[in-house]
């Protein structure tokens, strides 16, 4: 049901998605990862060859191909010749290197791989600049995850210094202290050390979180006192794109807002009631204060008729 009930208004037309995932669903990575691991698995029994060495993440695969069993051109043929509506492209190395997500592999002279970190071309590395209105935590996280990539990554001396100061030069590029990036380093690196120093590891974190709007003049002391009862406090910002920008979906005249979308039956209060309860049931609505009254959009309704034709009410 949450992956056939998928319809959507476009240009004042409704539409229902047939083939693939809907973006936005939460299930959609799952299952397509699900769906390429079942992909693999059957054509690696069907094919006479199928490469030994291979690496995927979700629809991206990284795969030592011998050509003298066949040529890739074919290969690639019969992968995409095995399901209708999934094609692959592939990318063969250049100056013996070829880049994975983020990692730069490269054979080196003695036939060997090394390592380095892969950035496209139309990186502008920028982040979150210094005097931006955000909180902290928020500007730390991408050197947070800078520095766990340069610590991870199995890079040599070279590219390991390299790295570390093209970090360097985005802290200051973005109006940060070169020597944070250093304070950042060493708390990595101690953090590291610890962990493979002992098997012991800290109970699992039974802090609750909550989600108040950013304000600089508050943040440090409000941090304080939650932190006191084992609340951890994260922040959010109302100056979104999309409160600047507004709904990008049609808007519709009031003149011509009707209760139902035309082609379907009107909906009683007494039959959305049921609706509503029988959805609450299956754990995939929340229920609405009784002070506040629900609304239920001409898409709801939509998706809602198409599920009691799967799954009708029974009156009790």
């Amino acid at each position: 049901m949450c992956m056939n009930q998928n319809c959507f208004q476009y240009n004042g037309e409704y539409f229902q998605q047939h083939e693939g995932t809907a973006m936005g669903n939460s299930l959609s990575p799952f299952i397509a990862n699900l769906f390429m691991s079942k992909f693999e698995t059957e054509v690696k029994d069907k094919f006479e060859y199928f490469p030994r060495v291979r690496f995927r993440y979700v629809d991206d695969i990284f795969a030592v191909f011998d050509t003298k069993a066949i040529s890739l051109d074919n290969f690639v043929a019969k992968l995409n010749n095995s399901f209708p509506t999934i094609k692959f492209t592939y990318e063969v190395e250049h100056n013996e290197q070829l880049p994975f997500l983020d990692v730069l592999v490269i054979r080196n002279s003695e036939n060997k791989l090394e390592f380095d970190v892969y950035r496209k071309e139309t990186a502008t590395l920028r982040y979150i600049p210094n005097d931006s209105h955000h909180p902290f935590q928020h500007k730390m996280a991408s050197f947070n995850f800078l520095i766990h990539r340069l610590l991870n990554f199995r890079l040599s001396k070279e590219r390991f210094e390299h790295e570390k100061q093209l970090i360097k030069n985005i802290a200051k590029s973005n109006g940060y202290s070169v020597h944070l990036i250093d304070k950042l380093i060493r708390k990595h690196t101690f953090k590291r050390t610890l962990y493979n120093s002992t098997t012991f590891r800290r109970d699992t974190d039974n802090s609750k979180f909550a989600s108040l709007p950013y304000e600089p003049k508050f943040t440090r002391e409000l941090d304080k006192i939650f932190k006191n009862i084992n609340i951890n406090l994260v922040y959010n910002s109302k100056n979104k794109l999309q409160t600047l920008l507004g709904n990008p979906k049609d808007k519709i005249d009031n003149n011509e807002k009707s209760e139902t979308h035309p082609d379907l039956p009107p909906l009683n209060q007494g039959t959305i009631s049921k609706i509503e309860a029988q959805y609450r049931e299956m754990g995939h609505a929340r229920k609405v204060p009784k002070k506040r009254q629900a609304v239920v959009d001409d898409d709801t309704k939509l998706n809602l008729l198409l599920a009691l034709e799967e799954n009708p009410i029974t009156p009790a």
